[in-house]
């Protein structure tokens, strides 16, 4: 068995302090980022919790899976916005709203997007290194301050000013990391991949 097993793993983000519980796993909806297809109010189908402090929820997801492809690794790591779990409140439905909604979508992809630049950047030849290389990033990337300080500098969108800032911030970020929008890549294969490393 791969020593490299772990790979293929999925890690739950959640964002705008929302406090309902996320759905099993097993029934989540997610569509992935795509900068020409973004999702709209109808795939916010989550339940609005009963405690809500908020017009609406964004939760997304992350998801990666690996496989030889020759002398290489081949590495597929995801971004998706996860419907069954995000939610908005009754007669909020505003462009405005979306737009500080998918942006929390857009933060997830940034943040994915330096994870994929971080894999990239492996030089190493040993399976077991990688095995802890990986996890490390695994580790750091489930926890992304942006987004707590995007909520807090715009008010939950109510600040109109900064939520400009944001929007021009969020685009100009993903176009500096433009290199690493593609979920699927490859690195050089360890050289004990598939070998008990241990």
């Amino acid at each position: 068995m791969s020593s490299l097993k772990h790979l293929n793993f999925t890690f739950l983000v959640l964002v705008l302090c929302s406090c309902n519980n996320p759905k099993d796993v097993k029934t989540r909806n997610g569509i992935p980022w795509n900068k020409n297809i973004k999702p709209t109010w109808n795939d916010f189908l989550g339940q609005i919790p009963w405690d809500n402090k908020h017009k609406a929820a964004t939760y997304y997801y992350y998801s990666s899976k690996d496989s030889l492809s020759g002398d290489s690794l081949q590495l597929e790591v995801l971004n998706y916005f996860w419907k069954d779990s995000s939610w908005v409140a009754t007669y909020y439905e505003s462009d405005y709203l979306l737009n500080h909604e998918l942006r929390h979508f857009d933060l997830a992809e940034i943040n994915i997007r330096r994870f994929r630049e971080y894999l990239q950047d492996w030089k190493d030849t040993n399976s077991a290194s990688f095995d802890i290389y990986f996890s490390y990033a695994r580790s750091f990337f489930t926890y992304d301050s942006s987004q707590k300080q995007y909520d807090t500098e715009t008010d939950h969108s109510r600040n109109k000013i900064e939520q400009e800032k944001w929007n021009k911030k969020i685009d100009s970020l993903l176009n500096v990391l433009k290199e690493y929008e593609q979920p699927i890549f490859r690195i050089k294969k360890p050289k004990n991949y598939g070998k008990n490393a241990y």
